[in-house]
């Protein structure tokens, strides 16, 4: 019973970074791509097609990774019921959280390509916003006052700060199961649960400062919850 609880916690936690860490990603991913196809200019003409449709396009990219996150679900089971049956041969609970290298290697195989796929889409995103700023300052002669080259290197700082965050993400990641592969205690399992949490609240902070309005509204919530704060301490127990 012990056993099968162990195994049940950890494929709801597995389950929980699975889907929490799919839309953190992949909605990044279609942040930088609307901030290119609306504000970099091209005279591409699939550029200028998919700048028409730029809606079209988004939920496209949401569509096609939830089919991704259906399979990587099923992998993550198949994962998990692997595990599970390596345990229940060895009849070892306290070896419970002791992952074999081939469940490992095939952890950082799928996870490699769930991370990788928006990460290389944001990178392109970003490189060619990048690209298109420098275009339009060149033909501006270097004027950084006007509204396209406010709102370029705005979506610029966002789309840069996200991105980085998930270079750091990629590797903390690797190196977190690293140490689960040679060290593999429990102490190590929570330090990585920590990491990817910090992560996750760090995207959504960058993205809401990121915006006026949204920095404008969450400074309007902090105020209201304050003030709602002081009206409950002075009305006491």
């Amino acid at each position: 019973p012990s056993l099968l609880m162990a195994v049940n916690v950890i494929r709801v936690i597995k389950i929980t970074f699975t889907v929490t860490n799919h839309f953190d990603t992949w909605l990044t991913t279609c942040l930088s791509i609307f901030y290119f196809l609306k504000i970099a200019n091209f005279s591409n003409s699939i550029f200028l097609y998919l700048k028409w449709r730029v809606k079209k396009v988004v939920s496209v990219i949401m569509l096609v990774s939830l089919v991704l996150l259906l399979l990587y679900m099923v992998l993550t089971n198949v994962y998990i019921d692997d595990w599970d049956g390596e345990l229940q041969r060895n009849m070892c609970h306290s070896s419970s959280w002791n992952i074999s290298s081939r469940i490992v290697n095939n952890i950082i195989f799928t996870n490699y390509l769930v991370i990788c796929v928006p990460l290389a889409l944001s990178l392109s995103a970003f490189l060619l916003l990048l690209f298109s700023l420098w275009k339009h300052l060149k033909k501006m002669k270097h004027n950084t006052r006007d509204a396209s080259t406010r709102a370029h290197i705005q979506a610029l700082k966002t789309v840069f700060a996200c991105l980085l965050l998930g270079i750091l993400f990629f590797i903390s990641f690797f190196e977190y199961v690293a140490f689960i592969r040679y060290l593999n205690t429990q102490l190590i399992i929570s330090y990585g649960l920590g990491l990817l949490m910090t992560f996750f609240s760090s995207h959504s902070w960058v993205i809401i400062f990121g915006d006026s309005r949204l920095r404008q509204a969450s400074i309007s919530l902090l105020s209201w919850l304050r003030c709602r704060f002081k009206v409950v301490v002075s009305m006491g127990p």
